[in-house]
């Protein structure tokens, strides 16, 4: 007898048949995590190992221990995770730190530049208002330059440390993997935002595993929730370097774009850990 299936059928029958074999969901995707965090043949430290990584990094003379500019890169290949918000709130926390900071826009959205925008259009308005009513006028800025730039800048980070100095974050584009490795190679740390989920992670992993002194973020977590702490567990068992401070999913935090009101608390946090790990990575 010859049995004839169309694939509908077969898909009846198959699919409940394979839902009676366990499947550890949690252990394959675990490992499929260990893959793309551990991309470049071991397992980066984690920040409690930052000063051993500083040694090897001084060791193999990839870092100066006095740069008179550091470049930071806010990077990762998924969208919708912060970058953009990440990069000109550290800038900003850093600016109110009495630090001299710069703003690359890589972004082909010009996100931050439109944010930079916004704000000179607010000081334009509040400045003709003053005018008008014969008071002095307070400038409402950022604090720091937010600039355009493009990979082919990018590529060339000793022209990048000659025109800059102090703090230099640049902001990249999603979807765009050219870009977003040259800004790897160039920058002395590499901060990568990150949703708290397993599809998020998996994408970090690729760009942490690209980085050079790589820091993950976790952005947009709601409080108290499994999956945070699942993510944190996670994030410590690969012995990947991130930062303490997690950034809350928040509507405040959503409203800071387009003002100069960027001292947030969370990244300050987040500043003032990532001061503490360019020393402990020997960068400075």
């Amino acid at each position: 007898m010859v049995w004839q299936m169309n694939a509908e059928a077969f898909l009846c029958l198959i699919i409940p048949a394979l839902c009676c074999f366990p499947v550890d969901r949690e252990s394959w995707f675990h490992k499929k995590m260990r893959l793309c965090y551990t991309e470049c043949g071991h397992i980066k430290k984690s920040a409690s190992h930052a000063s051993t990584l500083a040694a090897e990094n001084v060791n193999r003379g990839e870092n100066s221990m006095l740069k008179s500019t550091i470049l930071v890169a806010v990077a990762d290949i998924k969208g919708g995770v912060g970058k953009t918000t990440t990069a000109m709130l550290i800038a900003g926390c850093l600016a109110r730190r009495g630090e001299h900071v710069t703003v690359l826009d890589a972004d082909n959205t010009g996100g931050a530049t439109l944010w930079d925008e916004y704000v000179r259009i607010e000081d334009d308005r509040r400045r003709k208002e003053d005018e008008a009513n014969g008071t002095p006028h307070k400038p409402y800025k950022l604090g720091f330059d937010v600039i355009q730039t493009n990979d082919v800048i990018l590529g060339m980070p000793d022209r990048i440390r000659e025109r800059y100095k102090g703090w230099v974050i640049i902001d990249t584009p999603p979807s765009d993997a050219g870009t977003v490795q040259t800004a790897l190679q160039a920058a002395d740390v590499s901060i990568i935002p990150c949703q708290p989920s397993i599809s998020d992670l998996s994408h970090a992993g690729k760009t942490y595993a690209a980085a050079r002194n790589g820091i993950i973020l976790l952005t947009r977590v709601k409080a108290r929730t499994k999956l945070a702490r699942d993510a944190v567990k996670q994030l410590d068992e690969l012995e990947a370097t991130r930062f303490e401070t997690v950034i809350h999913e928040r509507e405040a935090i959503k409203n800071l774009y387009g003002t100069n009101q960027i001292d947030n608390r969370d990244y300050a946090s987040v500043t003032q850990e990532l001061i503490d790990l360019v020393k402990q990575f020997g960068i400075e």
